[in-house]
């Protein structure tokens, strides 16, 4: 799991970010409520992004309702590939 706030405020960082996770072999987390992710207002790119390699993502939310950040929690519930 390769997760956290990545600072991609421009194409540039975002296209840097998802370069580095396929040289990895890591695929991009689909969360249920993705418009809940930390955005900056004058970009429409999210900050936070999650990634996994070897793990079946079965449920991945945003706990948007969360107050004790501007970033929100990002939950998900994997099982291991064999």
């Amino acid at each position: 799991i390769f997760a956290g706030d990545f600072n991609t405020r421009t194409a540039a960082r975002m296209a840097y970010l998802f370069e580095m996770a396929k040289e990895l072999g890591m695929q991009e987390v689909q969360f249920e409520n993705e418009e809940a992710r930390m955005r900056v207002k004058f970009t429409p790119y999210p900050l936070d992004h999650s990634f996994v390699r070897g793990l079946k993502v079965k449920k991945a939310e945003v706990v948007a309702d969360s107050e004790g950040s501007d970033h929100k929690p990002m939950l998900m519930e994997v099982d291991v590939l064999q």
